[in-house]
């Protein structure tokens, strides 16, 4: 993200930190009212971890990036599509990272256009234990 706009540009340096936030966006306390439990929709290394955006950070930097739990089950929670979508955005090697102009063309980005879905509602209403 451009730090003097807080706009994303067409870097693909600047898709990680879009990927940061939209993995964050439903398992942050921070992005919850008070009902704040702890999250359970994060896997890092084969299984499910409770940790702070700043713990979440430092994760990212030190290991394998994070991935969102898609069940099969209950697409409504996280599809399949939002975690390649996830994938792409926190792939670590910069020259391999998709241009923002290339993450549009995904599929999640697509249906969610195509749906008018309004983010801030489907965030909010995630079940997600926080």
């Amino acid at each position: 993200m451009d730090e003097d706009t807080d706009q994303l540009s067409s870097e693909p340096k600047s898709v990680e930190p879009f990927g940061d936030n939209t993995l964050a966006l439903p398992i942050s306390p921070a992005s919850r009212p008070c009902n704040r439990r702890r999250s359970k929709g994060v896997l890092f290394q084969g299984g499910p971890t409770d940790m702070s955006i700043l713990e979440l950070l430092q994760q990212i930097v030190k290991e394998p990036a994070p991935r969102l739990i898609s069940s099969e089950r209950d697409e409504s929670k996280f599809p399949k599509a939002a975690g390649e979508f996830v994938d792409a955005c926190l792939t670590k090697e910069q020259e391999d990272r998709r241009t923002p102009a290339a993450l549009l063309k995904y599929e999640w980005i697509e249906q969610t256009l195509a749906s008018k879905v309004d983010m801030r509602n489907w965030a909010e209403s995630l079940d997600v234990d926080i």
